[in-house]
């Protein structure tokens, strides 16, 4: 074995990772600038899927760098030809390749999987997907088209939670899971820099504010580093060594600003709960290492601001005071509508409860079914809204598929927590931070409804299954 080939050897999974990305990647910014093209759709996914196939771990780290920083551009991103959409997203197709990798190891019983009440919990939700979407065709009304994206978000995705489980075996990949993760929330500071540049961040029109202001970075970007801030500060919390880095305070401070720059207030109270929730759950040693590490993050902040405002000071009128007092205007204004009874999205969010609450009552046990809309009116304003978009997952839940289904649901989050509090690793106090802010943010928006947002949430459910993999005496330097 020559050099090359043991240095693949010892990192194949990684290597054959980067490769997953760059193809994807290609593909996804040859879709920016020239548009769709099928030669070289099939170019880039033919190669990144045989990749996955043979090594599908490979496939899951690049699934979530590529969705990191691409957001809907990897995993909403369809095929066009001529006036033809064809919905081959590149993200279903590596995450198609991992589960058909996956199957063959079972039936060939390469890997032997050891049921625990959880998996069949998660079982049970996605069987209750496909049920639901198979009553979908005997229902005149139904909208397949509709009823087979509600089976993807219930029955598909949620099986990145069997492939955490099945592929990812030890602390090493872990890890590594940790580390193409945390590139790509850095990549992201790339988006922020250039918000705060142009006025506006890039895909942030897909999503537009309903109060006055922009915003300068795109809502999903936005959810990431959230979620990315959670885990790094944690494992800073137990890691005493590390909190001096300069390049992690800067980076959870960049961060920061992107997160006040979304304009997303639900990402801001959910931010701020689960803040609370982590420094009270820490251990003693891990809570000193945070209070040390926020003085650093407060002191460079001060800091930054101060210079900031001076060098602004020095010219009033120029172009950049005045591109900057704007969106300070209005992220005063958007904090400020927090505490307001006539906010336009609570009061939508309000009328869609109720309404698809009425619906719901209609068929208390069973839902309504999937691909349904449900008809809101309030003054001037109607609309059928699809009632995966009511902006509360659980709701959807409920409403599409009944006590049932909503039951097992909370089941799977009841087990999970049992399972994270047996563990005092870091991780585990990092993944009970990750999913207490996804309960909080379910709340608001349909999370589980769409893909690029809701993958994440299977992932940190396997996370949470696996995590007595995670051996490591040294984790813990408090």
């Amino acid at each position: 074995m020559n050099k090359w080939q043991k240095i693949f050897a010892e990192n194949q999974d990684a290597i054959s990772g980067i490769f997953v990305v760059i193809f994807c990647s290609f593909l996804a910014l040859f879709n920016l600038f020239f548009g769709s093209s099928l030669m070289v759709f099939l170019a880039c996914i033919s190669p990144a899927i045989v990749i996955t196939f043979f090594y599908p771990r490979s496939g899951i780290y690049a699934v979530v760098f590529l969705t990191l920083v691409f957001e809907r551009f990897f995993s909403l991103q369809s095929l066009f030809l001529g006036r033809q959409e064809i919905k081959l997203y590149p993200l279903d197709m590596i995450l198609g390749a991992i589960l058909l990798s996956a199957l063959i190891a079972l039936i060939s019983r390469k890997i032997k999987l050891k049921m625990e009440k959880m998996d069949w919990l998660m079982v049970g939700f996605i069987l209750l997907g496909l049920i639901y979407f198979i009553f979908s065709f005997f229902l005149s009304s139904s909208e397949l088209d509709l009823a087979f994206s509600s089976l993807k978000y219930y029955s598909f995705y949620p099986l990145i939670y069997f492939l955490i489980l099945i592929f990812i075996k030890n602390k090493k990949q872990i890890d590594l899971l940790l580390k193409f993760a945390l590139v790509g929330a850095t990549t992201i500071v790339l988006f922020i820099i250039s918000g705060i540049v142009l006025g506006q961040g890039i895909w942030s029109e897909f999503t537009p504010l309903s109060t006055e202001g922009i915003r300068t970075l795109a809502f999903p970007h936005g959810f990431y580093i959230e979620m990315a801030i959670i885990t790094l500060i944690i494992w800073l919390a137990f890691k005493k060594n590390k909190i001096n880095s300069n390049f992690y305070l800067i980076l959870i401070i960049l961060w920061s600003i992107g997160i006040i720059g979304t304009m997303m207030r639900h990402i801001w109270i959910a931010l701020g709960l689960t803040s609370i929730f982590c420094l009270w759950i820490l251990p003693k040693l891990a809570k000193k290492n945070l209070l040390v590490l926020g003085k650093k993050i407060i002191f460079l902040s001060i800091l930054i601001i101060t210079l900031a405002f001076f060098l602004l000071t020095l010219a009033p009128n120029s172009k950049i005071m005045h591109t900057l007092s704007k969106p300070i205007i209005n992220i005063g204004e958007r904090v400020g509508s927090l505490a307001s009874t006539n906010d336009e999205s609570f009061s939508w969010r309000g009328l869609v409860w109720k309404e698809g609450l009425k619906e719901y009552a209609t068929n208390p046990i069973f839902g309504i079914g999937f691909s349904k809309k449900i008809y809101v009116e309030n003054g001037n304003y109607r609309d059928l809204i699809e009632v995966r978009n009511i902006h509360n997952s659980p709701l959807i839940v409920l409403i599409q598929m009944g006590i049932v289904a909503i039951v097992v649901f909370f089941l799977i989050i009841y087990e999970s927590v049992k399972k994270v509090i047996k563990f005092k690793n870091w991780l585990s106090y990092a993944l009970s931070g990750l999913l207490l802010n996804y309960l909080i943010i379910f709340l608001f928006q349909p999370y589980l409804e769409t893909n690029l947002l809701g993958i994440f949430f299977w992932m940190i459910l396997g996370s949470i299954r696996i995590n007595q993999r995670y051996e490591d005496t040294g984790n813990q330097q408090i």
